[in-house]
């Protein structure tokens, strides 16, 4: 997959509910706001594997798989 069809991609998925994972037990879902050049990820109205809420999310791309 080019650059490009990955950005269009990653694109479609902004405002939508995404599930982000840590790792194989951790992990976030909420709607994705946006992503940095670097892969960064800012989410709203997350809550995680234990359904504890977080109204804003920076995660670096290093954290998640």
């Amino acid at each position: 997959m080019s650059i490009r069809q990955y950005n269009t991609e990653l694109g479609l998925l902004v405002d939508k509910v995404v599930k982000v994972y840590l790792d194989k037990d951790k992990f976030f879902v909420g709607q994705l706001k946006g992503v940095s050049d670097d892969s960064n990820l800012i989410l709203i109205n997350a809550k995680n594997e234990k359904n504890k809420s977080y109204p804003k999310l920076f995660i670096r791309s290093m954290y998640y798989n």
